[in-house]
């Protein structure tokens, strides 16, 4: 029996010493695009539900954008806030001429995604670029994303989340960057399977291409995923925004309800995604699963506390090869932590998936 479990642990760990190493070399290579100094038009579309506590801060950062005036738009859609939202925007906005606010009055979609369509409906340019009405973006965002789509259909970047002191809010945070990491290896291997919709951005005409949303309306949340989805059905290109300057970060959530809520929805689109792209995640977390939970058989052969020492020391160097997906420098002692609960929480956050009801928060 040992011998059996010892064997299907081999097998897993194989799998992870194998994703790992291409997460680590594979950094570096042509998936992630250069930084070339062209200047695009671009329009950006923000979708906004009650964000009066974090505009200010949203709007100066795109205030402070290190792009031409004259080669940007920012289109702020309105989803019927009940806060004082719009009338915040309108004073924020007043005098800059590439600022606009659209009521989203006529969605013809139900959520965000009829949000986005509006602004996409309403964009001068064929560059769209996302994010949302609680981020913050560096100075670099829109260079990187005008060259990202110098030669794709579609590109996503990094976006952190920035812990406060909490247990919880730092965790969220890991697991975040846990996630993106994720993203990029199954990007760097053809198989796309997620993006953060804060930082993600496309060509207008793909969307079109698409239909708007309506391909995407399996489900009520994914209009990031599913959008990933569906370009990849099309053999699209997709690619990855130079990380430098492109950062576009958010606030964690404060509490365990918060975060595991926030979870259920994001893993419920998984079940809408495309058996290759399920597959590869199958891979990814049963691996990291079967590995972690082999130290249990360790009191009868000290030779399953290997795998998990493999593992960790994978973690451990994959987090630190990618510090710009992290809104903090994780040290030793936490990542060996926080890898320990994250592995429950894939158990945890994959079961409350099955019963999430989507909302449109």
């Amino acid at each position: 029996m040992n011998l059996i479990l010892m064997l299907i642990t081999l097998l897993f760990i194989l799998s992870l010493i194998i994703i790992n190493l291409i997460i680590y070399f594979k950094k570096d290579n042509k998936q992630i695009t250069s930084n070339k100094k062209k200047n695009r038009h671009i329009s950006i579309i923000i979708a906004i539900l009650n964000e009066e506590k974090n505009l200010k801060s949203l709007l100066q950062s795109l205030q402070n954008l290190n792009y031409p005036q004259e080669f940007y738009e920012v289109i702020l859609v309105n989803d019927n806030s009940t806060d004082n939202s719009e009338k915040l925007i309108s004073k924020e906005i007043s005098g800059r001429s590439n600022f606009r606010l659209i009521n989203a009055y006529d969605k013809k979609l139900p959520a965000k995604k009829g949000v986005l369509e509006i602004g996409i409906a309403a964009a001068k340019y064929d560059l769209i670029a996302l994010t949302d009405g609680d981020c913050i973006v560096e100075p670099d965002w829109l260079t990187n994303i005008s060259a990202g789509l110098d030669d794709n259909d579609l590109v996503f970047g990094p976006a952190p989340l920035t812990p406060t002191a909490s247990l919880v809010s730092r965790f969220a945070s890991y697991e975040s960057l846990r996630t993106q990491i994720v993203n990029y290896f199954t990007q760097s291997i053809g198989i796309p399977v997620s993006a953060t919709g804060r930082n993600i951005a496309y060509r207008k005409s793909l969307i079109v291409e698409l239909g708007g949303y309506k391909s995407t309306m399996d489900k009520l949340s994914g209009d990031d995923d599913l959008i990933i989805r569906e370009a990849l059905k099309r053999n699209k290109k997709i690619g990855i925004i130079n990380p430098d300057g492109a950062r576009v970060f958010s606030k964690t959530v404060e509490s365990w309800k918060a975060y595991f809520l926030q979870k259920s929805r994001h893993v419920s689109t998984s079940h809408n995604y495309l058996l290759k792209q399920q597959l590869i995640l199958a891979i990814w977390f049963i691996s990291n699963l079967v590995v972690t939970f082999s130290v249990l058989f360790s009191a009868n052969n000290l030779l399953f506390l290997f795998p998990l020492l493999i593992k960790l020391r994978f973690d451990v160097a994959s987090v630190k090869k990618y510090p710009e997906f992290a809104g903090k420098d994780f040290k030793i002692h936490e990542i060996v932590f926080f890898e320990i609960i994250y592995n429950f929480s894939l158990i945890i956050n994959f079961i409350n998936s099955l019963f999430y009801k989507d909302k449109w928060k």
